[in-house]
């Protein structure tokens, strides 16, 4: 009898995680898109001590993202870098993999317009990330300075581009 409660249990912990996951995805991605606005004001230039918790929200939904999150969180991931270089590097970071992936499908992602209109806003962005990028740069932690460098490398390579 031990033998079959202790086989249920070890199910139910393998198999739990899996049904929970979803949900919490989509709660994350329900808050940040309930929420868009208000979180990108306050990434650029809220209180310090609320972007934490919203960069590591970013993160989380990036890292179980389906495709069509993708484009809706990394905007948001951008202003984050932008203005919380070194907190946003730190849990980028933590997923080289997802990092790199991350960069291949920013330019589809973030610095197209698909409105017609965002062309500006998006040049600003790309420029002002560049900027933060370099600034870490020069006087970040080192083992980050490698992301913020591969960072400025694929945003030079990026053409902000209008879809018709």
């Amino acid at each position: 009898m031990l033998k079959k409660q202790l086989i249920l249990l070890l199910f139910l912990m393998v198999v739990t995680p899996a049904f929970a996951l979803p949900a919490k995805v989509k709660l994350n991605h329900t808050w940040m898109n309930d929420n868009y606005q208000s979180i990108e004001l306050q990434l650029q230039g809220g209180e310090d001590f609320l972007a934490i918790p919203l960069i590591n929200t970013l993160v989380e939904i990036w890292l179980k993202r389906d495709g069509a999150i993708s484009g809706e969180v990394s905007p948001l991931i951008v202003v984050a870098l932008v203005n919380n270089a070194e907190p946003t590097l730190i849990l980028l970071s933590e997923h080289p993999e997802s990092f790199e992936k991350w960069l291949n499908e920013l330019e589809g992602m973030v610095f197209t317009d698909h409105v017609g209109t965002e062309s500006g806003k998006l040049k600003k962005l790309k420029y002002n990330a560049v900027e933060s990028m370099r600034g870490y740069s020069v006087s970040g932690r080192p083992e980050l300075v490698v992301y913020a460098e591969q960072l400025i490398l694929r945003l030079e390579s990026i053409s902000v581009r209008a879809v018709d």
